[in-house]
């Protein structure tokens, strides 16, 4: 780029003011002697002299865009100075070629592991899906149990009587209060997945000491079952059926007991007539202490019920749907935490892809970089528009065979309807500088020319 001047007119002013002559051999001096001047009204102008680049304001810069750690070499490069035109621009002309070698070479190699990465996120996406099925087939079967869990409790103690107790232990009684319970415990749940919450108790100094955690007593286990019985609120069960026909069972023994007794009487009398044989007698005597045993046995299985079978049965059906209730919801928890996992290793397993994919295109791009073709009309320049000295040493020169470093500007094309100088003033005279002083300007090449123009 060729050197511009900036200069202000010269234009030396003295102005001489005379304080007064009291006498013209005050001091020895003769005033008529000095040397005088006619003083003028005007502008006093101060020169700040400096050098500067000519350069265009706007411009199109092609830089070297391949980030190989050696650099990359310039196959081909259009002569400095050629003249691009609108033809060349519509034809797709080739400026520049880079030597593509090494990234094509390294575009080869990341295609294998971008094929791994792709697999591994497609396989996680998959697992996440099988995942979900698994999850929710297994609370599908857990809701199921405690759904019969409920039903056998009802079934064995009554609707009534399985509605007020499970009422009375806070327990879902029926489907509406059953969707609501696992609602609020899904919440519950999620909210002990919050990171948030996670983070904050990870800092905390309160650690969980296993020694001091007490097993829960069973609800079933507060239950007095026996009440029911005594009260008479057992509802319309298999309980209350089995104590019916208990019941009837005990009355059919006594019934025929009865008739025993009165055969047995009837067999007395015969025999002490001699109508019968002894042997008959003997044998409706055993057929009465059947009937004994049998009413005895009937009489005792219902005690038994009553007092033992029932209870245990009711309180195990209980705890069974108890146990229904904290197994829907560890199930839940658990399959939220192997969904939880699954996600962070989709999301992991994600990113890396995005990495490799981002990579990829980037790698694609510094390929297609290595063809610069004409955009612009205008004039071929080497380097950049803002080169310096700096910038120039740590560059090589531009030319065929020549090693570019990343970043480093090859070609410019410059706009040269609007050009603009480019001053660097010095720190003692920047205080004398404003925007929108005056600016004299005159190059080198043309010194015969100047040009008048304003700092911006």
């Amino acid at each position: 780029m060729k050197k511009w001047m900036i200069s202000g007119v010269a234009i030396a002013v003295v102005a001489v003011a005379l304080i007064g002559v009291f006498s013209s051999k005050r001091g020895g001096v003769d005033v008529d002697s000095l040397p005088v001047a006619a003083a003028q009204q005007g502008d006093l102008v101060i020169d700040v002299l400096e050098g500067g680049n000519i350069q265009a304001l706007n411009y199109l810069e092609f830089r070297n865009e391949v980030t190989t750690s050696s650099g990359v070499k310039i196959l081909e490069i259009i002569d400095e100075g050629y003249m691009v035109t609108e033809e060349d621009v519509a034809n797709g002309k080739i400026l520049v070629r880079l030597d593509p070698s090494q990234l094509e070479e390294e575009i080869v190699d990341h295609d294998v592991e971008f094929q791994q990465t792709e697999a591994a996120y497609a396989e996680a996406k998959q697992n996440i899906e099988i995942e979900e099925s698994e999850a929710l087939s297994d609370i599908k079967a857990e809701r199921q149990v405690l759904r019969f869990a409920l039903l056998d409790f009802q079934k064995f103690v009554g609707a009534e009587a399985a509605e007020a107790t499970l009422k009375k232990l806070n327990l879902p009684y029926d489907n509406e209060s059953l969707t609501l319970y696992e609602d609020e415990a899904t919440e519950l749940i999620v909210k002990s997945f919050d990171t948030e919450r996670l983070a904050q108790s990870a800092k905390s100094d309160e650690e969980m000491n296993p020694y001091n955690l007490e097993a829960e007593g069973s609800l079933a286990s507060e239950v007095n079952f026996s009440a029911f019985l005594e009260n008479e609120i057992l509802g319309d069960g298999e309980a209350e059926q089995t104590i019916r026909r208990m019941k009837d069972e005990a009355l059919v023994a006594a019934s025929e007991l009865s008739v025993k007794e009165e055969s047995v009487q009837g067999a007395q009398r015969l025999y002490g007539r001699e109508f019968i044989t002894r042997q008959t007698l003997d044998n409706e005597l055993v057929s009465l202490d059947k009937a004994k045993l049998a009413l005895q046995r009937s009489e005792t299985e219902l005690e038994l019920f009553r007092d033992y079978e029932f209870p245990k049965e009711a309180e195990k059906m209980l705890s069974n749907y108890e146990e229904a209730l904290l197994s829907l919801i560890r199930t839940k928890r658990e399959e939220m935490a192997k969904m939880s996992q699954s996600y962070a290793r989709f999301r992991s397993a994600k990113r890396r892809y995005e990495l490799q994919l981002k990579k990829r295109e980037n790698l694609e791009e510094q390929l297609a970089s290595c063809i610069i073709r004409a955009e612009l009309p205008g004039l071929v320049a080497y380097g950049g528009a803002q080169a310096n000295y700096y910038t120039s040493r740590y560059y090589d020169g531009i030319s065929s065979g020549a090693t570019l470093k990343t970043g480093q500007p090859i070609i410019t094309i410059p706009n040269m309807s609007e050009l603009g100088v480019e001053v660097n003033i010095h720190e003692s005279q920047v205080k004398r500088m404003e925007l929108g002083q005056k600016a004299y300007i005159t190059a080198e090449s043309v010194p015969d020319i100047k040009l008048e123009e304003r700092i911006t």
